[in-house]
């Protein structure tokens, strides 16, 4: 998909908003019929209108990308109030990350560390060891001959974050409006909370260096040590 598409403000909102109305819609509708055909119409049909509405949301999430997929990934953790149908798909964003292009993750390199990946590395492995919905790491060799493991942030994490926040905020208290789900708006703000401490890198540096020092005396539990 084009890079400029998925970092546009106003494409994000309407793939956002427009998959949160389609699925409301199908439910106003199913919960409308109801009131005629009685509860029994309802429970025969609210499972399969479970499963289909979070294989849509899913579905644009993962076009979405990036944030997205790691919110999609916390309110399956989080939303105990979302039926097991609704939440089981939401689980399996952890496999649905792709890896970004190695020419991205070096001029991402290059300009948080100022000189040219070649200067900084002996070598550094174009394909990740793994890739998440906010980052991925490569192994590399640094000019001493060490080891290292490098975690770099998805180019267009930073732009995009505080957008998607706002745009999941709006929904999660339309929701809480119109479906009096109570507790839904403290979700909303948990995954603020994670996701922004998610993406302080810095931050997770520095718990990594006191989990260490903590945990020092424990041979058997190994935390990686951090390169500054």
């Amino acid at each position: 998909m084009n890079s400029k598409k998925i970092l546009s403000k106003s494409w994000r909102s309407r793939k956002v908003y427009s998959t949160a109305f389609s699925i409301a819609l199908k439910y106003l509708w199913l919960f409308f019929r109801g009131r005629i055909f009685g509860k029994k119409y309802v429970q025969k049909r609210l499972t399969k209108l479970h499963i289909q509405s979070a294989l849509r949301l899913k579905k644009s999430f993962l076009e979405l990308r990036g944030l997205f997929i790691k919110i999609g990934q916390l309110v399956s953790i989080l939303s105990s109030f979302l039926p097991e149908e609704f939440r089981k798909p939401l689980e399996e964003f952890q496999d649905h990350a792709p890896a970004r292009p190695y020419e991205e993750i070096k001029k991402n390199i290059e300009s948080e560390l100022g000189k040219p990946i070649s200067e900084l590395f002996e070598s550094f492995e174009k394909t990740p060891l793994a890739s998440a919905s906010i980052g991925q790491v490569h192994r590399a060799t640094l000019k001493s001959g060490e080891e290292v493991v490098v975690k770099i942030q998805h180019d267009h994490i930073p732009k995009i974050a505080e957008v998607d926040l706002q745009l999941f905020e709006n929904i999660m208290r339309w929701v809480a409006r119109y479906y009096h789900m109570k507790g839904i708006e403290h979700v909303a703000l948990q995954v603020r909370q994670m996701i922004e401490e998610e993406l302080d890198y810095s931050k997770e540096a520095m718990y990594m260096k006191v989990i260490s020092e903590n945990l020092n005396v424990l041979p058997k539990v190994i935390i990686p040590k951090i390169q500054s």
